[in-house]
This record gives structure tokens, C-alpha cells and sequence, in this order.
């Protein structure tokens, strides 16, 4: 039984590598690269387990908790992975921190990594002879990644109730495919996470049995997803698949996001909170079938993101304009289009990465 366990983490990280670089060189999106990133930090540390369990480490010891400090990026890319899979945008300085947070860690384990092999194979983890490493043993401990990963996948489950309770009260409708893969994705780690901590409770054992195992099946996982949904994560030609029985030629297509353009610019009817896709193809006299492709094969994005995008737009110069802050937050938000307060601050949020009070008192 622990030849096979051993074999099958080997099989897991050898397929987790194969499947960054199809990955990789398939579709460089930025939600392609985080999963990347992921991916490989799975096969990472399945390696180190698969040495370790041969015996190579003791052999090597100065390859000993080389790849360990990487699996405290697993929660900061899942938190910037689901915001992807939602369609959120994320602030660059916010980004930043996220992502520092597992390289501090991984920088702290310098010292062990200049220690001589020797003292390696002695060094003992709880110990008290090496103070100078206690940080090292506080990252160590199993308890310790539980929290710090829960952290991140709390605050990642926040943001996919917002977007929900949002698509309810908009036009905005998350892809079904997309929600539902950012449930079996983060629902898996949660429940791996509670077993986990179970299993320190109320067994004291520390093992990583459960957790690698959850890992190497979850690459599996993600390859027979790709095999039968491939253009979900290649993002294959869809639009063309989708449309390629429509009536309307790729000149029409754009003629017709043309004009809704300039129907945007000139009468500004996002203006009206009622304002809707099926106003917009009664005033350009289109079906509203029409009018959707067309925004989507020729403006690579929806009728309700960019609506959002123009009222977001006019909120701002509302904002600039009003450089006595006389007015209200919530009369601006409703001159903008917007019908509640709260869809205007999560909008404007998403988009600015800042709230629309913070963005006067920097710009006014």
C-alpha cells in the first residue's frame, strides 16, 4: 500500500507539470497563469513528499523543506482565481500584498536553507536548541496553514455571495459554468481544511496523508475537467461556435456595435436605471439576439459590463465636477444610472479598486 501511495504521488506530479505547460503554451490568459501558478505548486510539493518518502532527502539534505513554504500560496491564488473565474477586478496594490504574503514566508526560510546538511538531518523541528529557527517551526505547524489558508478562502467565499446577491439585482449574470466551477473549487478546499483540523483535534496525528492525497486527485480532477469542457479553460472560439448559424455576417456585427456605441455616446440612455438590453435593440430596430453577439464577437465583452463601464464613467465626472462636495454620494450614484447605493459602491469598488468617497478625496 505504500508503494502505490508513493507511485501515485509521483504519477499526480508528474501530470500536475504536464498539464502547466499545456496550460502555459495553450492559453496565456491571466486566469490560465493563475491556475498555472497553482497547479504547479501542487506538483511542487508532491515531489519533495515523493522524495522524502524514498529516501532521496536523507540522502540530500540540503533539499529538505525546499518546496514546503510554497504551499502557503495556495490560498492567495485561489482568492485571485475565483476573483478571474467571477470577472472581478482586483486593485494592483491589493494584488501586491496577496501575493507577498507567501513569498515573506518563503524568504523567512532562509536561514534553515543556509544551514550544512548535517545539521539538517539533526535539526529538529520542535526542538529547543535552535531558536534562532522558532519562526521557521511557527510556519511549520499544520494548525498554523489550516487558519492562514481558511483566511483566504473566507474572504474568496465573501466575494462569490456578493457577486451572486449583485447578478440578482442587475442585468449581470455570472456564466453559469464559472460559478459553478468556483464552487466545486473552493467548497473542496474548505471541507479538505475541516477534515484536516478534525484529524488534529480529535486524532493528534499531523500526517500529510489527507492533504496530498486531496491534491494529487485534485489534479486528476482538473485534467478530466479540461478533457470534457476544453473551452472553458482554453477559452476556444465559442462565440464563433455559438453563432455560426446566425443570420447576421461579421459586417453587420460591427456595424451594429458601431452604432450602439454611438447610441451610448450621443443619448447616454444608461442614464436610466431601466435601461436594458432590449430598450437598446428597439431603438437600433435589431432583434436583441442581434444586438448581443454583436457586442460580443466585436467588443469582446457583454451589454451589462459595459453599461456598468459607462455609468462608472459618468459617476466619475459627476464626482470631478462637483468639486465643492456639495452634493450626495447616493444622488450621484442615481444620476449615474445606478438603483441602489450599494450596487453603486460594489460597482465602483470593482472597477476604480477604491470606494467613490475615497476617489473624491483623492481627486477633489
Amino acid at each position: 500500500m505504500e508503494k502505490l501511495y508513493i507511485h501515485f504521488l509521483l504519477f499526480s506530479a508528474f501530470h500536475g507539470i504536464l498539464l502547466t505547460f499545456v496550460l502555459l503554451f495553450k492559453k496565456r490568459s491571466s486566469k490560465n497563469m493563475l491556475l498555472v501558478l497553482l497547479l504547479f505548486t501542487f506538483s511542487l510539493y508532491l515531489i519533495e513528499l515523493f522524495l522524502v518518502n524514498v529516501g532521496f532527502i536523507k540522502r540530500v539534505p540540503s533539499l529538505m523543506l525546499i518546496t514546503y513554504p510554497t504551499i502557503f500560496a495556495i490560498g492567495p491564488l485561489i482568492l485571485l482565481y475565483s476573483k478571474k473565474l467571477l470577472e472581478l477586478k482586483i486593485s494592483n496594490h491589493k494584488k501586491i500584498i496577496i501575493i507577498s504574503i507567501p513569498i515573506i514566508i518563503y524568504l523567512s526560510f532562509i536561514p534553515y536553507y543556509l544551514l550544512d546538511g548535517e545539521t539538517k538531518i539533526n535539526w529538529s523541528w520542535y526542538s529547543s536548541n535552535t531558536n534562532y529557527l522558532s519562526h521557521i517551526k511557527f510556519f511549520l505547524q499544520k494548525t498554523f496553514f489550516i487558519v492562514y489558508t481558511f483566511i483566504f478562502l473566507f474572504f474568496t467565499l465573501i466575494e462569490g455571495r456578493n457577486i451572486l446577491l449583485d447578478s440578482k439585482k442587475t442585468d449581470k449574470k455570472i456564466p453559469p459554468k464559472n460559478y459553478k466551477w468556483f464552487k466545486i473549487f473552493v467548497l473542496s478546499f474548505i471541507i479538505l481544511l475541516i477534515i484536516e483540523l478534525n484529524v488534529i483535534l480529535f486524532f493528534e496525528k499531523t500526517n500529510a496523508l489527507i492533504f496530498t492525497l486531496f491534491l494529487a486527485l485534485f489534479i486528476h480532477f482538473f485534467i478530466y475537467s479540461i478533457i470534457i469542457n476544453p473551452e472553458f479553460f482554453f477559452d476556444l472560439k465559442t462565440n464563433l461556435i455559438k453563432y455560426r448559424n446566425s443570420p447576421i455576417t461579421p459586417s453587420d456585427a460591427s456595424k451594429i456595435s458601431t452604432n450602439f456605441i454611438q447610441y451610448l455616446e450621443v443619448n447616454k440612455p444608461y442614464l436610466n436605471d431601466s435601461f436594458d438590453l432590449k430598450t437598446a435593440a428597439t431603438h437600433l430596430n435589431i432583434p436583441k439576439h442581434y444586438l448581443s453577439q454583436a457586442i460580443s464577437q466585436n467588443l469582446k465583452s457583454s451589454f451589462s459590463k459595459i453599461i456598468k463601464e459607462y455609468r462608472i464613467k459618468e459617476s466619475i465626472n459627476l464626482l470631478i465636477a462637483d468639486h465643492l462636495k456639495e452634493r450626495k454620494i447616493i444622488d450621484i450614484a442615481f444620476d449615474s444610472g445606478f438603483k441602489d447605493i450599494s450596487n453603486f459602491y460594489r460597482t465602483f469598488k470593482e472597477l476604480k479598486g477604491m470606494t467613490p468617497s475615497s476617489f473624491r478625496d483623492k481627486n477633489i
